[in-house]
């Protein structure tokens, strides 16, 4: 990924949230909203603060999904015709390594509720399953620190597969 992050201002009074599912547990500030969705084959956490307005913050969204997702040539090629298909322009791609995972990111662009949108796509697949990360900035203001910041999580994601 291309953004030049230095340092983020550090998030304070974090709270543990652990998916349903019991699968990956994220620290997120205590006074963010968000919301917690689970099926028979996924587990998500989404979560941002809402004391911003839209264009000043950032939606994260982490899931599991209890199926295998093979990185491959056919999986990148479907998801950049879904990125079409929803009037997405794919802007960078590869491959990402975090805390001992292996993925793969998309970076695309679009338009949203009347505003231009950026959205990180991270994939890291196991055997069995495949952990799901989406950020969405929208604006066109401080997209960089944005996701600088909310690149942050990462550190604080514990994956329990």
């Amino acid at each position: 990924m291309s953004f030049q992050c230095s340092s983020s201002k550090p998030l304070e009074k974090l709270k543990k949230l652990t998916d349903v599912k019991n699968t990956f547990s994220i620290k997120i500030p205590k006074n963010w909203k968000r919301e917690l969705y689970v099926s028979s084959k996924e587990s998500r956490i989404y979560f941002a603060d809402t004391t911003k307005e839209l264009g000043d913050a950032y939606i994260f969204d982490i899931g599991y999904l209890q199926e295998p997702q093979t990185i491959d040539s056919n999986f990148t090629s479907n998801f950049q015709k879904e990125l079409t298909k929803k009037n997405q322009i794919l802007e960078q791609s590869g491959k990402f390594f975090h805390a001992e995972k292996e993925g793969y990111f998309f970076l695309s662009s679009s338009e949203n509720f009347g505003m231009s949108a950026k959205n990180l796509h991270v994939y890291i697949s196991g055997n069995t399953f495949c952990y799901c990360i989406k950020i969405d900035v929208y604006g066109d203001q401080n997209i960089e620190s944005r996701f600088c910041e909310a690149l942050q999580f990462f550190d604080r994601i514990s994956f329990h597969k």
